[in-house]
């Protein structure tokens, strides 16, 4: 949950307690999780901006890579129970554990985490291996019931790595955050990666004390970010990622606004000339497109247009396409639905009944 989500005034009395306490305090460390159907994990975490880990950006810099080590144990279970899973393989330093929900309820795992889940649906996770350890215990309601599959793995995480101007990139991992970190990309666009520094800002991250405490959770209740995404190299610009919360309301403004009031001390991007890559912005309100492209340095024209499919307000058509790129400061031309055309309404409301022949 972020602040964004809580009470407001609960809200501001935590971050300001997580202010006053934020000297000497190590960043927390991401434990990597993924779930399956309709299982939610509580606890797992995502990146920066509420996005959840998608498995592809494991495969990158700095992600883990686990190998199985030994037989799988599967087991059937009801309410809270141990399963005892035999002395660990040589160089085995976790468990991973898939949990099948034979009946709908919540299961709690080794480390902490929670799954809440529909029956069928599925929940994984890789639980650390402790000295001595082999078993792994499931707590739920004596009426749950749940089949488990657990094997031993080995974790090694990778190395991040480096560009041509000798920024690091890839994923965060207990080690710490990349300069560049991987970020996913809709409508069919590759991923790429943003600053971390620029993540970190617009997240609220750079917020130093009690008062600004309070002023972001103003701010962040009624605006959402877009940050540059960039290739690996750093330097071309492939498209933007959106951090902040949704809802009526909410004004979408570059980084460089959070950044003159929260963010002083962080460096931000300036974007290219040249090399912009337009962004996906059909089926999209009108001012969050206009705002997705304003953020990378382009205009939006528009044009509106009667449309049986597309909502009144909604983006029908761009020009030029997604992906395509342009120079900074060139025009995107946008077809915007003024909703069902007059004539087909007024069509349907005057049809009479067909006179049928003797």
């Amino acid at each position: 949950m972020t602040l964004s989500e809580m009470d407001p005034v609960f809200a501001s009395a935590l971050r300001g307690a997580l202010v006053a306490h934020v000297e000497g305090t190590a960043r927390r460390r991401r434990r990597w999780h993924w779930k399956l159907g309709a299982g939610v994990l509580a606890g797992s975490s995502v990146l920066a901006g509420g996005v959840a880990v998608a498995a592809t950006l494991l495969s990158q810099p700095g992600g883990t890579v686990t190998t199985p080590l030994g037989t799988a144990v599967t087991v059937t279970r009801t309410g809270t129970a141990t399963v005892d899973l035999g002395s660990p393989p040589r160089g085995a330093n976790g468990v991973s554990i898939t949990l099948t929900c034979l009946s709908a309820g919540t299961y709690v795992f080794p480390g902490g985490a929670s799954s809440t889940c529909t029956k069928g649906s599925q929940t994984g996770l890789v639980e650390p291996l402790g000295a001595g350890e082999t078993s792994v215990t499931i707590t739920s309601k004596p009426t749950n019931s749940w089949k488990l599959r657990a094997v031993f793995v080995q974790q090694v995480t990778t190395q991040w790595a480096v560009n041509a101007k000798g920024e690091t990139y890839g994923v965060p991992n207990q080690n710490g955050t990349p300069d560049l970190q991987a970020v996913p990309l809709s409508a069919g666009i590759p991923g790429g990666y943003v600053e971390s520094k620029a993540l970190n800002c617009a997240d609220g991250g750079d917020v130093s004390n009690p008062a600004q405490a309070v002023a972001w959770d103003t701010f962040s209740k009624k605006t959402k970010t877009l940050l540059p995404v960039y290739t690996r190299n750093g330097s071309t610009i492939l498209g933007s990622y959106v951090v902040g919360g949704s809802g009526p309301g909410v004004r979408v403004v570059p980084l460089s606004t959070v950044a003159e009031k929260f963010c002083q001390t962080t460096r931000t991007r300036v974007a290219p000339s040249t090399g912009v890559a337009i962004p996906n912005v059909e089926g999209e309100p009108e001012g969050t497109a206009a705002g997705s492209l304003r953020a990378l340095g382009l205009e939006a024209q528009v044009t509106e247009q009667p449309s049986s499919v597309v909502p009144q307000g909604e983006v029908i058509t761009q020009s030029p396409v997604a992906g395509a790129e342009v120079p900074n400061g060139s025009s995107v031309h946008l077809t915007v639905s003024t909703g069902q055309p007059t004539d087909s309404i007024r069509e349907q409301s005057t049809a009479s009944p067909t006179t049928q022949p003797p």
